[in-house]
C-alpha cells in the first residue's frame, strides 16, 4: 500500500477511534488517554514533559471533581485496563503518527465538549429563568420529582403541539382573507382544515360559526359557537356569537341570555349590546298579543275588567279613557268628557262601571255595558260627575263593595263619595259624604283598606294619615321621620314627602314611602294599623312603624306592589329612580331578592351610565303572586319570578324615553297589558 494510500485510511478514522476514547469521556480522562499517547510515542519529551513545574501533575488533575472521579473504582480500574489495551493495540499506529496527529484528534474532541458543555449551559441558564419565574409566580421553588415529571411531560406535550398549532394559524388566517374577500364557503372549507390540526382552539370554531350564519347554516353555526363556549367559557365575544346563532333559530329567550353573559363578561362589548337590544325588540313583538293604538298622548293608567278577561280600560293624558276588547285588538268605546288630562282609571268589582280622575280637578263615574258593539268604537258620556275638588284629582278608587269612591286632589283634601248606580239605566247617582282635611301639602296618592275600614292618604307635608271610611275621621297619623320645619321647604317639597302609601294583601298591613329630596333617597315603612302584631299606639294618635325596611341604593321609590308568597307571608316589591329593585319578606324585614340595575340600558362604550333611563316606574304582581312584572323608563317589560328574582321574559326596550312604561295590569297570570308614554297599549302573553 503506498503512503497516499495510508494517509487516507488515517483520516477517515474519527479522532474518538484515534485515541481510542469513548465518545462521553471527560475532559480531565481526555487529557490522561492524550498524555499516555504521548509517552508511548516519544517516552523521552514525556518525561521532561511531566517533570516540567507548568504542567500539571496526573494526581492532580484525577483529584478534580468531575462525572469519572465520582465513577465506582471498580469501573475506574476497568476503564484503566480498557484504556490500556487500546493504548497498547495502537501503540504502533500511534508512533507512526506523531503529535501532529495526536494534537490534531486531541483538539477535535475537546471542541466537541466545549460545545456539549455550552448546550448544556444554556439549557441549566433556561432552568434557573424559569425556576426565578414560578418563584416571582408564588410557586414552590422546588417541585417534588412527581411534580417535575408532569411539567416535563407539559413541556414534551407542548413541544408536540407546536407545530399543529403554527398549522392551525396559517390556515385561520387564510380562512379570514377569504372571509373577508364574500368567500364564506371557501372560508369554512379552510377553517375545518385548521380545525383538524387544532381542535382545541376556540377562535376557530367562533369565526366558523360566523361565516356559517352567512351562508344560513343557523344549526351548525349554533354547535360551532357552543363549542367555542365550552372551550373558553369566560370569553365574551363566545357568548356573543351563540346569542347572535340562536337569535337566527328563534331562541329570543336563550339569545338575550347569552347576550347578557357577554355583557357581564365585558361591559364594553358594543356589538353584544347593539345585539341584545334588537333581540329584546324581537322578543316584545313575538310576545305581544296585540298593540292597541288610537291615544294621541301618554297613556298613564290600565286597568283589566275584573269579570271579564277581554276589556281592558286605559286612562291617558289625551284627555279620554278607553275600552278595548283584547281578543281582537279593536277599541270597545272612547270616554268623552274630561276638559283636561286623565290620569287614572278604576274598574268597579262587578264589572261594567268604571271611575277616572283628571287633570280638570273632577272625577267621573262611566258605565260601560257588556254587551256594546265590538265593530266600531262607541263615543260615551259619564253617568256622573264628582265635583268639588279645587285641584287636579291625582287619584279616583272604589271601595270592595262598589258603593263608595275615594279621591285625592292636590288641593290637600280627600274626599268620601257615595255612589248609587242604575244597572239597567246606566244613571249613577254620587253624594259626597266626608271631607278629610288635615295636611298641609298635595295628596299624590291613596290606598284603600281590604276589608274597607280605612283609607289611607299620603302627602308632600312628609306624614300619611289613616281614616276611618264610615265616618270620615283621622284613626292615625303616621310620621316616621319629623318634617322640615321650614313651611317654604315643606311648601316647595324640599322637605320629607310621603309620596306612594299601599295597604297590603293582609293583616292590614299599610306600606309607606317617605322621600327626601335634598339628601336623593328614600325610606319604606311597614305600619301595623290594627296593632295586632306590633301594639305601638300613642297616646297623641301616632302608630309607630312595625318593620323600617332598608334600601340599598340612593334615589326615589317610584313604585310599590304587594302579594302573598307560597307560605302565606306577604312580599313587598320597591321599584327605584336609581333603576333598582327590590323585594322583601316582611315576615323577617329582610330582602328576598334585590336587582341592581333592572331596567338600566347597556351602557354604550365611552358614555356614562344614564340612570334616568333606567328608572322603575311600574311594577305589578299577578293574580296567583307567582310572577312580578316591571315597567321602566327604558321601555321595556320584564317578568320575575316572584320569590327568588329570576328573570322569567322581558318584553321591548327601546332605550329612550319615547318608549318609557307608566302602567302594567295583569290578566290573570298568563297576560299583561303595559301602557307608555307613545300612548300605545301593548297587551302580552307569558306562555
Amino acid at each position: 500500500m503506498s503512503a497516499s494510500s495510508r494517509a487516507q485510511r488515517v483520516t477517515k478514522v474519527s479522532p474518538y477511534e484515534l485515541l481510542g476514547v469513548r465518545h462521553d469521556i471527560s475532559p480531565i480522562e481526555l487529557r490522561k488517554r492524550y498524555l499516555q499517547l504521548c509517552r508511548i510515542v516519544h517516552p523521552d519529551k514525556n518525561k521532561s514533559s511531566s517533570a516540567s513545574p507548568d504542567e500539571p501533575s496526573l494526581e492532580n488533575e484525577a483529584s478534580l471533581d468531575s462525572p469519572s472521579s465520582l465513577e465506582p473504582r471498580e469501573s475506574q480500574s476497568q476503564s484503566h485496563r480498557s484504556a490500556d489495551s487500546s493504548a497498547s493495540s495502537s501503540a504502533a499506529s500511534s508512533s507512526s503518527m506523531g503529535f501532529i496527529a495526536l494534537l490534531e484528534a486531541y483538539a477535535a474532541i475537546n471542541r466537541d465538549i466545549d460545545m456539549r458543555n455550552n448546550t448544556a449551559a444554556v439549557v441549566r441558564n433556561k432552568q434557573d429563568m424559569q425556576r426565578k419565574k414560578d418563584y416571582d409566580d408564588g410557586n414552590e421553588r422546588h417541585l417534588p420529582p412527581s411534580a417535575r415529571d408532569a411539567v416535563n411531560a407539559n413541556a414534551n406535550a407542548h413541544h408536540a403541539m407546536a407545530k399543529p398549532a403554527a398549522m392551525a394559524q396559517e390556515l385561520k388566517e387564510h380562512a379570514n382573507a377569504l372571509f373577508a374577500k364574500g368567500d364564506a364557503v371557501g372560508a369554512v372549507r379552510v377553517y375545518a382544515d385548521a380545525i383538524a390540526w387544532d381542535p382545541g382552539e376556540p377562535t376557530l370554531f367562533a369565526n366558523r360559526c360566523l361565516a356559517l350564519l352567512q351562508l344560513g347554516q343557523f344549526e351548525l353555526a349554533v354547535a360551532d359557537a357552543r363549542r367555542a363556549v365550552a372551550l373558553r367559557p369566560r370569553w365574551a365575544k363566545a357568548h356573543h356569537r351563540l346569542g347572535q346563532a340562536l337569535a337566527r333559530t328563534g331562541a329570543l329567550t336563550e339569545a338575550a341570555g347569552e347576550l347578557r353573559t357577554a355583557l357581564s363578561l365585558d361591559p364594553d362589548f358594543k356589538p353584544a349590546t347593539v345585539a341584545l337590544q334588537d333581540v329584546e325588540r324581537r322578543r316584545g313583538e313575538a310576545a305581544c298579543r296585540c298593540t292597541l293604538r288610537g291615544h294621541a298622548d301618554a297613556v298613564y293608567e290600565v286597568a283589566y275588567e275584573p269579570t271579564s278577561t277581554r276589556r281592558l280600560a286605559s286612562a291617558s293624558l289625551d284627555g279620554t279613557a278607553r275600552v278595548w276588547d283584547t281578543a281582537s285588538g279593536t277599541p270597545v268605546c272612547v270616554l268623552v268628557g274630561h276638559e283636561d288630562k286623565v290620569t287614572g282609571v278604576a274598574w268597579r268589582r262587578g264589572g261594567e262601571w268604571l271611575a277616572t280622575a283628571s287633570v280638570d280637578r273632577t272625577a267621573r263615574v262611566w258605565h260601560v255595558r257588556a254587551q256594546l258593539p265590538l265593530a266600531s268604537a262607541a263615543t260615551l258620556r259619564a253617568s256622573a260627575v264628582l265635583e268639588g275638588h279645587k285641584g287636579r284629582v291625582t287619584r279616583a278608587l272604589w271601595t270592595s263593595d262598589g258603593e263608595q269612591i275615594c279621591t285625592s286632589s292636590t288641593d290637600k283634601t280627600a274626599r268620601i263619595w257615595r255612589v248609587a248606580v242604575d244597572g239597567e239605566g246606566g244613571g249613577a247617582k254620587v253624594a259626597l259624604l266626608h271631607r278629610l282635611e288635615g295636611h298641609k301639602g298635595l295628596i299624590p296618592c291613596l290606598s284603600i283598606s281590604p276589608d274597607d275600614r280605612f283609607v289611607a292618604t299620603a302627602s308632600a307635608d312628609g306624614k300619611c294619615r289613616v281614616w276611618t271610611i264610615n265616618d270620615g275621621q283621622m284613626a292615625f297619623e303616621l310620621n316616621a321621620v319629623p318634617t322640615n320645619p321650614d313651611p317654604e321647604k315643606q311648601k316647595s317639597g324640599n322637605g320629607a314627602a310621603v309620596n306612594l302609601c299601599a295597604f297590603l294583601p293582609q293583616k292590614n298591613l299599610l306600606a309607606t314611602c317617605q322621600i327626601h329630596a335634598e339628601q336623593d333617597s328614600a325610606t319604606v315603612f311597614v305600619w301595623d294599623v290594627d296593632g295586632k302584631i306590633c301594639p305601638g299606639r300613642h297616646v297623641d294618635g301616632t302608630l309607630s312603624s312595625w318593620r323600617t325596611l332598608p334600601l340599598r341604593a340612593g334615589g326615589r321609590v317610584l313604585s310599590l306592589a304587594s302579594s302573598l308568597d307560597s307560605e302565606n307571608d306577604v312580599l313587598l316589591s320597591v321599584g327605584g329612580s336609581a333603576g333598582d329593585m327590590t323585594t322583601f319578606d316582611l315576615s323577617t324585614a329582610a330582602a328576598a331578592w334585590a336587582c341592581k340595575g333592572a331596567h338600566e340600558v347597556p351602557r354604550v362604550p365611552g358614555q356614562a351610565a344614564n340612570h334616568a333611563v333606567a328608572a322603575v316606574e311600574a311594577l305589578a304582581y299577578s293574580k296567583g303572586g307567582e310572577f312580578l312584572a316591571s315597567g321602566g323608563v327604558d321601555g321595556a317589560v320584564r317578568v320575575w319570578d316572584a320569590e327568588d328574582g329570576r328573570v322569567v321574559c322581558a318584553f321591548g326596550g327601546c332605550g329612550d324615553k319615547s318608549g318609557a312604561v307608566k302602567t302594567i295590569a295583569w290578566d290573570g297570570d298568563t297576560c299583561l297589558a303595559s301602557g307608555g308614554v307613545d300612548g300605545v297599549v301593548r297587551v302580552y302573553s307569558i306562555v
